[in-house]
């Protein structure tokens, strides 16, 4: 007796069984013909296929109709710029450059289009102060510039770089 031992991959559509021979998607689109999500050595383009592109990094699907390999969708927190994904300023959810930020992650505020500070003010980390303006209260991030030893609240210097001094 000669056994033959068959491997395929299943998904479910509309509960349904859909085999795929190529093995190339791990979650299918609900027409079972275009693909999710791809297994972990091949990127997703524009055009639901799996394929293998020149890596870029933070970039969820690629722009399959490009003559170059670009992005098409970023990760979240980084913005397609050109084709690129970009980091976008720290806790913004939302731009257009990667310099200004339009909306910031919940919990926190945009002072100067460019800046997403913490509104928990009661907690602020070391090297950040409370600050209110127009009644907006939140976390601003300072920096202590020539400063070679900081106190372990992060708030002053205890020492200064040569050449520089304490200002009283």
């Amino acid at each position: 007796m000669k056994f033959i031992t068959v491997l395929a991959l299943l998904v479910f559509v509309n509960s349904q069984i859909i085999p795929t021979t190529t093995g190339t998607c791990l979650v299918y689109a609900t027409d079972g013909v275009h693909c999710l999500v791809c297994i972990s050595s091949l990127q997703l383009d524009t055009q639901g296929n799996c394929k293998l592109y020149p890596l870029i990094s933070n970039c969820n699907i690629y722009n399959a109709t490009s003559s170059t390999t670009q992005c098409s969708s970023c990760a979240s927190g980084y913005l397609n710029g050109n084709g690129a994904c970009l980091k976008m300023v720290a806790n913004c959810i939302s731009a257009t450059n990667v310099n200004y930020c339009d909306h910031c992650a919940p919990g926190y505020v945009l002072v100067s289009y460019s800046n997403c500070f913490s509104t928990q003010v009661a907690n602020c980390s070391a090297g950040s102060l409370p600050r209110t303006v127009n009644g907006v209260s939140y976390c601003q991030v300072y920096t202590i510039y020539n400063c070679i030893t900081l106190s372990t609240a992060g708030n002053s210097c205890l020492s200064c770089s040569p050449g520089n001094s304490f200002l009283i």
